[in-house]
C-alpha cells in the first residue's frame, strides 16, 4: 500500500485509506496513527499532520481541525493544546491571537479580558469619618478616628497614644 494507506493485515491485497484525523507516512502500513494533539489533518490518505498555527489549538489527538482561541485568550505558539488567558493587565479582543495587548489612555483590562474601560472606584475604601486630637495629660496626647464604607457601614475606631505631637 502507498504511503497515507494502509492494509489492515499482513498480506493483504486491499488498501484502505487513512481516515481523517490520522496518518501514515511509509509504503506498506499495517494500520494508520493517530495526529497528536495540537495537530490536525482534515482530508483521508495522509502521510503527515499539519501544527495548528499559533492562536488555534487541538485538544484532542485525531484532530481534523484546529479551533480559534476566544476573545480574552492567546495560543503563542505552534501545535497548542489550548489557549492561555491573558496575564493580569492585558486584554485580548479578537479571536485566533497569538499575543495579548495593553490597554490605553490609563484604561485598564475588563473582567473577562476581552476589552479595555475607565477604572473605577472601589465603594468598598473605607472613609475617614472622624478624627480627633485629645489632650489626655501635659504629657499624653490621644488621637481617635473612624472609618467605614459604603457596602461595610460598621464604624471600625482606632484610638492612638503618645506622649508628644512627634510621636504621631
Amino acid at each position: 500500500c502507498p504511503a497515507g494507506q494502509f492494509a489492515g493485515q499482513p498480506a493483504s491485497t486491499v488498501c484502505l485509506e487513512c481516515d481523517a484525523g490520522t496518518f501514515t507516512p511509509t509504503r506498506a502500513s499495517l494500520n494508520c496513527s493517530m495526529c497528536p494533539a495540537g495537530y490536525r489533518q482534515s482530508e483521508k490518505s495522509s502521510t503527515a499532520c499539519a501544527a495548528c498555527p499559533a492562536g488555534q489549538f487541538a485538544g484532542q489527538p485525531a484532530s481534523t481541525a484546529c479551533f480559534d482561541c476566544d476573545a480574552g485568550t492567546f495560543a503563542p505558539d505552534l501545535a497548542a493544546l489550548s489557549c492561555e488567558a491573558c496575564p493580569d493587565g492585558l486584554y485580548q479582543d479578537a479571536k485566533a491571537a497569538s499575543a495579548c495587548k495593553t490597554c490605553e489612555n490609563n484604561e485598564v483590562p475588563n473582567a473577562g479580558q476581552t476589552a479595555c474601560m475607565q477604572p473605577t472606584v472601589d465603594a468598598t475604601v473605607p472613609v475617614l469619618q472622624n478624627l480627633q486630637l485629645q489632650r489626655l495629660s501635659d504629657q499624653m496626647l490621644a488621637c481617635k478616628f473612624e472609618w467605614a464604607s459604603s457596602t461595610n457601614p460598621e464604624l471600625y475606631r482606632v484610638v492612638a497614644h503618645a506622649s508628644s505631637r512627634r510621636d504621631f
